[in-house]
């Protein structure tokens, strides 16, 4: 059976109005942090959302700092920065490229596919002479083992 949680309700509704967090709370009252969801429902207490420095929003999100990043920063998850995106009306971001490095040049190109062709020879090599397909090949191409 669960025990009844007796609080000083006046004190409870004059720390939530002041902003502290719902753990401190319940270390005040020596409560569970749930219970203390539970009695703010029960009081019809005004949801808090959780404090954004927005111009540290607006300064990260247009240098195009990573998400992962920002949310780290605001400590904040990826769906409320997502919210707070909406919210805000922050720009869309360009998506950059990926960075594939500078174009190879003719001789490494020539030298990568001289690797290719080794690669394959070797494989090639290793097969088994007698196994199907190589015998099909070579019967439809006209070369004798």
């Amino acid at each position: 059976m669960p025990r009844s949680i007796q609080v000083d309700r006046q004190e409870f509704a004059r720390l939530w109005e002041e902003g502290v967090p719902s753990y401190r709370i319940a270390e005040h009252f020596d409560i569970h942090a749930n219970t203390v969801t539970k009695i703010v429902s029960e009081m019809k207490l005004p949801s808090r959302a959780r404090q954004v420095d927005v111009p540290t929003l607006f300064r990260l999100w247009t240098q195009g700092v990573a998400r992962e990043v920002i949310c780290r920063e605001l400590g904040i998850s990826g769906s409320q920065l997502s919210v707070l995106k909406t919210r805000y009306k922050l720009p869309s971001r360009p998506k950059k490229p990926a960075s594939l490095g500078p174009d190879p040049t003719p001789e490494e190109i020539a030298e990568r596919a001289a690797e290719c062709r080794a690669r394959h020879m070797a494989q090639r090599r290793a097969e088994d002479p007698e196994s199907s397909r190589i015998k099909t090949w070579r019967q439809t191409n006209g070369v004798s083992a």
